[in-house]
């Protein structure tokens, strides 16, 4: 454990020592989910975060859901698809931050076309839109956002060269009507979105 020390000492973690008795495998998995269900009974929380790659906290997961609260799951890409699906919100890490808006255009990350293929995704979310907004076709971003992770557990729209999905649609204008919750059209302070 050598390496979280600095980790530590910086962000004022607590550790918490698990002794594993002999034979046994899991201890701490077991006991972060003691914790988690401590906590879930106690009302302190409005979500829950799990960090960690392990298929195993899907049950957890799903738990901790049907008593409402939402969990935001954080792993590598070897993550088990299942339990991605299960979490509220998944992201890969590491997480890329979001790039400055002053930032030259040319400095920016190169994306894989092959992983985040732009023009796929626009429509899964076309799709989401057309399944979710009924007759109107129209979504609150926030839902839609959730929506799409769910469906696209990798989705993340600073993968893909935008800081947040508002500025992902506002790129691609001419599928989406983009408003307010005064229903003002807008670019940047988008709340609904509307497939033409």
């Amino acid at each position: 454990m050598n390496g979280w020390k600095e980790e530590i000492e910086s962000s004022l973690i607590q550790p918490r020592l698990q002794i594993m008795p002999k034979g046994t495998k899991n201890t701490t998995d077991f006991a972060l989910v003691i914790d988690a269900m401590d906590i879930l009974h106690s009302d302190r929380c409005g979500g829950i975060c799990i960090i960690s790659s392990d298929g195993d906290f899907s049950l957890l997961a799903a738990r901790i859901q049907e008593f409402g609260l939402p969990v935001f799951g954080f792993g590598e890409s070897k993550t088990p698809m299942h339990y991605r699906k299960i979490c509220t919100e998944f992201y890969v890490l590491p997480i890329t931050p979001p790039k400055d808006v002053n930032e030259n255009p040319s400095e920016k990350e190169n994306i894989s076309e092959s992983e985040f293929p732009i023009n796929s995704m626009i429509g899964d979310i076309s799709q989401v839109v057309s399944e979710v907004g009924g007759k109107s076709k129209k979504i609150a971003l926030t839902e839609l956002g959730k929506l799409l992770r769910q469906k696209i557990p990798d989705f993340a729209s600073n993968r893909m060269g935008h800081a947040s999905l508002g500025k992902l649609l506002a790129k691609h204008i001419g599928l989406f009507e983009c408003f307010d919750k005064n229903g003002d059209p807008t670019s940047i302070g988008v709340h609904f979105v509307k497939l033409k």
